[in-house]
């Protein structure tokens, strides 16, 4: 209980070296409740103020059943008079719906199954009455075994395990033990106990919980006779006095000291000035025929997309933080929106003109491009808040891999898994929606002439587009906690969209680009009609109520 807890902890927190212990908590601490309860207890008692964020990291496990029958055997003759423990009188009181030395209650019915209302009882009750099977004894009792097993195979048999040599150590640290209790594997009291971290679906039949920093108990995994499975690795150790770097490597940005990743990240600052030129390029041509012809707000408004995008990529690279994980969104989301307004307004705008008039519209009007802006940029603007925000909101979490435990990584995401993983979807499937609708258009109208094969470069970058979004999303929804694989899903995000970006100003702006020279070099400065529509058509036989003809943009053939 609180009071025990406060006890052990104020013992080992005046000792020489006891400000380094990490508190790995199963059985009896898993009832400290009340933290403030432990804490006055601390204060008053014992002299000592314990922030709550001192039990940070600790473990509380939480049994619910269990086969009472196999350990019987180790509680022969235990009783509150023979186990004075806080917890076991805890456990006794409820299992035996009584309550212990409170002479103000009646005295209890010798009938465990007639007690429906509050009474005394004196500890006379027996656990090998057959009425009093508790299902949950089992799994106190293997939360305790499971350390003391992992311990057993590191100080008498450590040549069976794998991930570490843990022949001949002095001092066992928190991460040394669990990377032993991943590898054990036995039967326990409540049936096979491997710690292997493979989810299921099943509800858990044990819960684990963890204190945060406020004192507060999460519940981050749940063990199962199928196996334990730490939720989406929230799983953490520190212990508020301790500095964490004292306790595992300083990991806050995980891919620290990786060479490729300065690299990328000097690339993405480079292409962000790149398509700034770029911007400020078209702007400073704008009264050319390809700016004019293709449409000035048009490249601008999918560059900024692009600008937005490839940001969101570099603060992938950065120190990470709560506040972090919500601007990257929001970077990613309206880049995404702004280049998906640029797409869908252009393929409207020419879909409208093929069905009505049997040509194909090669300028989009400003209107229309900030119409879809406006509407798509609100959309995903939806999505970033309900991702961020809905149900628990979006944040670091700096947790332990289930594989190596001595390896911490940061992550973005909701305290519930299933809950960021439906939100995830969402996003994933209104921005694949957004790239693959205009794709269909100019997959459709992909045969028609278009100034600088506009419409066939446009139909290859939403190509390679939704590629991207195929690679990305099972990295994003099934990413394992395995440094490895951070490290790679790091690398494929940063890569993918890093392609997105590099393909589409090779498809859609360097042919433009090229062709202003080219212009400009020929001596053409056709200045057009700003209200004029640049019209391509072309024959296709004779549909019988159409006439279709082709019309150059740099004059007759």
């Amino acid at each position: 209980g609180e009071e025990d807890a406060a006890r052990v902890i104020a013992y080992l927190r005046t000792r020489a070296r006891g400000e380094e212990f990490v508190f790995f908590a199963p059985g009896s601490w898993a009832q400290i409740r009340d933290i403030g309860r432990f804490r006055r207890h601390a204060a008053d008692s014992i002299g000592l103020d314990f922030p709550a964020a001192y039990l940070e990291g600790s473990i509380a496990i939480h049994p619910s059943v269990g086969n009472m029958s196999k350990i019987q055997h180790c509680m022969k003759g235990a009783t509150p008079k023979t186990i004075d423990a806080g917890f076991f009188l805890s456990f006794w009181e409820s299992h035996f719906k009584c309550r212990l030395r409170d002479e103000t209650l009646p005295v209890c019915d010798p009938s465990v199954g007639k007690r429906t209302a509050p009474c005394q009882c004196y500890g006379n009750e027996s656990l090998w009455d057959p009425g009093s099977v508790n299902l949950g004894l089992n799994y106190v009792y293997d939360s305790v075994q499971f350390v003391a097993v992992a311990l057993d195979k590191i100080i008498y048999r450590c040549t069976d395990l794998r991930t570490k040599n843990f022949c001949g150590l002095k001092t066992v640290t928190s991460y040394d033990l669990l990377l032993a209790v991943r590898e054990i594997s036995y039967r326990g009291e409540t049936g096979p106990i491997q710690f292997s971290g493979a989810p299921f679906r099943r509800k858990s039949t044990f819960d684990i919980f963890q204190y945060d920093r406020e004192g507060r108990l999460r519940r981050v995994g749940e063990w199962d006779v199928d196996g334990t499975n730490i939720l989406r690795d929230n799983l953490r150790f520190k212990t508020g006095s301790v500095p964490e770097s004292e306790i595992i490597p300083d990991t806050t940005n995980v891919l620290r000291g990786n060479m490729i990743v300065v690299s990328l990240f000097a690339v993405n600052i480079l292409v962000v000035f790149l398509l700034v030129a770029i911007a400020f390029f078209f702007v400073y041509h704008k009264d050319t025929g390809v700016v004019r012809r293709a449409s000035l707000s048009y490249l601008v408004v999918v560059d900024a997309g692009l600008v937005f995008v490839t940001v969101s990529a570099l603060l992938w690279s950065v120190g990470p933080s709560s506040l972090n994980c919500i601007v990257k969104a929001w970077f990613a989301l309206v880049g995404l929106g702004m280049v998906a307004a640029g797409m869908c307004s252009k393929a409207h705008h020419a879909l409208r003109y093929y069905i009505t008039l049997g040509t194909i519209s090669s300028r989009t009007p400003s209107r229309s491009i900030f119409l879809y802006l406006a509407f798509l940029c609100a959309g995903e603007h939806v999505l970033w808040a309900l991702y961020c925000f809905a149900g628990s909101t979006l944040r670091l979490v700096s947790a332990q891999s289930v594989a190596d435990n001595t390896y911490q990584y940061c992550a973005c995401q909701k305290e519930t898994p299933s809950q960021d993983t439906l939100l995830l979807v969402l996003v994933f499937a209104f921005n694949i929606v957004l790239f693959v609708a205009p794709m269909l258009v100019y997959a459709f109208s992909a045969n028609l002439v278009m100034p600088e094969g506009e419409s066939k470069m446009s139909f290859f970058m939403l190509i390679n587009m939704a590629m991207v979004f195929l690679l990305l999303t099972p990295i994003y929804l099934l990413n394992d906690d395995r440094k490895g694989s951070l490290v790679r899903g790091w690398l494929i995000r940063t890569v993918g969209m890093f392609s997105f970006v590099a393909f589409t100003v090779l498809v859609l702006f360097v042919p433009k680009i090229k062709y202003i020279y080219k212009e400009r070099e020929e001596g053409d400065k056709e200045v057009l009609d700003p209200e004029a529509e640049h019209v391509h058509r072309r024959t296709f036989g004779k549909p019988g109520f159409v006439s279709w003809r082709v019309e150059s943009f740099e004059g007759s053939h």
